[in-house]
């Protein structure tokens, strides 16, 4: 017996929707040592050694960013092995970008191996459009491209904490109808899923966080242009989403159509020219990459 796809994103939904609504909807929380050193960057005289004193509270944390350090992108000819050493060299921006990416990256991930498959995918494409989104921002000289990275990095992150609970409402569902044995549907629609029911929670998760405000909002409306502020993190995201879909950073292949509507309405909102469009795709691939698991 299928599973019918209205009938399963209507329970999914009444599930979410109704956990948004009383409160009860458990969404991830960053890291306290990640609040306090993003508090501390946030003073532009901060002194580097209590960002490093703040970080060695957290040893994941710290293996991750001494990781960076040691990275193609950073390495100076010599081994960095502590977080002092590490936080002098990576500069106040790359600390905030890599914290914030590796708080992230947390929600990204699964004790349930088909989960965490699709996760990881839907990880990468949201890395990609974070890169994309901050050198574009800068290329069109909006005010904050870091919080242009912050936004690309999370515009989607609701598909993460939805993907946890397709399990939930997919039992639910079975359970309802008397199926005893496992009967899952298949990934494309799972996918499709996710994509359609997800914007709720990556708002709700935002909000969460306390993240700027114009970060928020450009999560909140960034499934389509703003055509009221043409300049606007919202904007560059969404061009930054078809980018990455075009190159093929994506868990679930758009319509190819829509896909050229977006970059060219983009292209026109933002004076975004085809060289630029060329250089962010090969920053984009080379940083997404070096940013993978396993990689040098």
């Amino acid at each position: 017996m299928a599973i019918n796809r209205e009938d399963f994103s209507t329970a999914l939904q009444g599930i979410l929707l109704d956990r948004i609504e009383s409160g009860k909807l458990v969404l991830p929380v960053l890291p306290d040592v990640a609040i306090r050193v993003e508090r501390a960057l946030q003073d532009p005289d901060v002194d580097l050694k209590v960002v490093a004193t703040l970080l060695e509270r957290d040893p994941v944390l710290c293996a991750q960013l001494i990781q960076s350090a040691n990275s193609a992108a950073f390495k100076r000819g010599q081994k960095i092995e502590s977080i002092r050493k590490a936080v002098p060299l990576l500069g106040v921006r790359n600390v905030k970008s890599l914290l914030l990416t590796a708080a992230a990256r947390q929600v990204f991930a699964s004790r349930i191996p088909r989960v965490n498959d699709t996760l990881h995918v839907l990880w990468e494409h949201s890395l990609a459009v974070a890169v994309f989104s901050q050198d574009l921002a800068g290329l069109v000289e909006l005010p904050d491209p870091d919080q242009a990275y912050l936004a690309g990095l999370l515009h989607d992150v609701g598909q993460a904490i939805v993907a946890i609970y397709l399990l939930e409402a997919e039992r639910s569902l079975l359970e309802r109808r008397g199926v005893n044995r496992q009967e899952w549907i298949d990934h494309d629609t799972w996918l499709e899923l996710v994509e359609k029911v997800h914007r709720p929670v990556s708002n709700a998760l935002a909000e969460r966080w306390a993240l700027p405000d114009a970060v928020v909002e450009a999560i909140r409306i960034c499934d389509d242009y703003d055509m009221a502020n043409r300049r606007s993190i919202c904007n560059v995201v969404r061009f930054s989403d078809a980018l990455a879909a075009q190159i093929g950073i994506h868990a679930n292949p758009p319509e190819e159509g829509m896909v050229n509507t977006y970059l060219m309405i983009g292209r026109s909102v933002l004076g975004v020219d085809e060289e630029v469009v060329t250089r962010l795709s090969n920053i984009g691939k080379r940083i997404v990459a070096e940013n993978m698991p396993g990689a040098a």
